[in-house]
């Protein structure tokens, strides 16, 4: 196999992948649409989209199908053979499967409120979807601790756990469902499975997956075995030397590609630069590659030298020193706000906490910068959450006049009328009916 390419870090995955694609086809709108391109989630696909429009100057061109492998279902795929998805039942509706599962963990535990239930089968649901994208078997879950050094909370942690291990599957049957992941997997490995079999001859790559699921890298492993297919894996290190290469363990952020590429039985020497993505910013990668080599042999840096990583490397870098989050979040949305005063620049902020990333959303909503945060939003932060919220609050027994009007207030509160009339005979009756003394027994 040779078709494995990489993209280096300090490229923009997506613009380089789109040039080098752009290229390819020598900018005939037409011809790419032969190709199919899958990207890692529904996200990713829309930069992808987005990135050809800025190569081709926004003129009009047939872009190639882009599927996603995070989220994939039966529509994102085109079997050759309609029969071939034919066995696999549908998947569980969540809301179906949130329910059965509370109605098992209370059968289990009867002294559970539904509340801690609900709470439970959300969290047992989770635990279905990431162990069966791992492609893992619940029924090694016992064998996890030899008999006989098991501590009691861990016989109760199993026993509880027979609801996913032993009851799920029928009751799955009895539905006649999978669940969701399972049906994820299995419709990956069938479109893997019908390649090698029918080997499509045109252009088919896989772009941005580093292979962390199990599924995902088998699909990968048969595109980079069709005639026409390419794997273009992120950011891969091409440099680290063979000892370093070898220390790179499953807490290494190159691990994943790695084991990936060993699967595949690619040799990283094998893996090219994707065309057009020579590295732009040297000395800046050189000191990240050195900052992310393993452990084993990062006693080699005792032998640095400034030609080895000059001090150009860390221009533009900086450290702040900050109080407290408020200080941080609005010295980040600053800067954020900057990068608007130049034409076509844009900013990121990269942070796993979410408590910061919506205090720098709060404080860009005050200059009406509204962003765009790929871990998305609660549904009761959003107007139709809230309304839903305020709903039932005022069909509560014990509502009061200041859950009804808070609902009444409400954007989306219109009774059946014009929204301007609505809002003007709930102040009539705020006035005239509700303000005076408050009841305590609700209405």
């Amino acid at each position: 196999m040779s078709g494995v390419f990489t993209i280096p870090a300090d490229r923009c995955f997506v613009t380089t992948l789109a040039e080098g694609l752009w290229r390819r086809v020598e900018a005939d709108p037409l011809r790419l649409a032969e190709m199919e391109v899958y990207l890692p989630t529904r996200r990713a696909c829309r930069a992808l989209r987005e990135a050809f429009l800025r190569v081709t100057d926004a003129h009009a061109a047939l872009l190639p199908r882009l599927r996603p492998l995070g989220d994939v279902d039966d529509t994102d795929f085109v079997f050759a053979d309609s029969a071939a998805l034919g066995d696999l039942p549908p998947a569980i509706t969540p809301l179906r499967r949130q329910m059965l599962l509370t109605q098992m963990i209370a059968a289990k535990d009867k002294s559970l409120p539904l509340d801690q239930a609900t709470a439970l089968a959300l969290t047992l649901g989770a635990l279905l979807d990431q162990a069966q994208t791992a492609s893992l078997d619940f029924a090694q879950l016992p064998n996890l601790v030899p008999a006989g050094t098991l501590a009691q909370h861990w016989q109760e942690t199993l026993q509880f756990l027979e609801i996913v291990t032993a009851a799920w599957p029928a009751i799955l049957a009895a539905e006649g469902c999978m669940d969701p992941a399972a049906r994820r997997v299995a419709v990956l490995d069938r479109q893997a499975q019908l390649w090698s079999e029918t080997k499509p001859d045109h252009p088919i790559i896989a772009a941005g997956s580093t292979g962390s699921v199990p599924a995902v890298a088998r699909l990968m492993k048969a595109i980079a075995g069709l005639p026409r297919g390419e794997v273009i894996l992120p950011a891969l290190d091409l440099s680290l030397d063979e000892d370093g290469w070898q220390a790179v363990s499953e807490t290494h952020p190159q691990f994943t590609m790695k084991a990936w590429l060993e699967t595949a039985t690619v040799k990283r020497e094998e893996v090219k630069e994707w065309e057009g993505s020579a590295v732009q910013n040297a000395p800046r990668v050189r000191l990240l590659q050195e900052t992310m080599c393993p452990a084993e042999v990062s006693d080699r840096w005792q032998k640095l030298t400034a030609q080895d990583i000059p001090p150009n490397s860390i221009q533009g870098l900086e450290a702040l020193a900050l109080d407290h989050m408020r200080e941080e979040a609005e010295v980040i949305a600053l800067r954020l706000r900057g990068a608007l005063e130049e034409a076509g620049k844009t900013a990121a902020l990269v942070t796993p906490d979410r408590a910061l990333a919506a205090r720098v959303a709060a404080a860009l909503t005050r200059w009406g910068i509204a962003v765009n945060d790929s871990a998305g939003a609660p549904l009761d932060a959003l107007p139709v959450g809230r309304f839903l919220v305020e709903a039932i609050k005022a069909a509560a027994k014990s509502a009061d006049p200041i859950d009804y009007l808070t609902l009444l207030k409400h954007p989306l509160t219109a009774a059946g009328i014009a929204p301007v009339q609505a809002q003007h005979y709930t102040r009539m009756a705020e006035e005239k009916v509700w303000r005076g003394v408050r009841r305590t027994d609700g209405l």
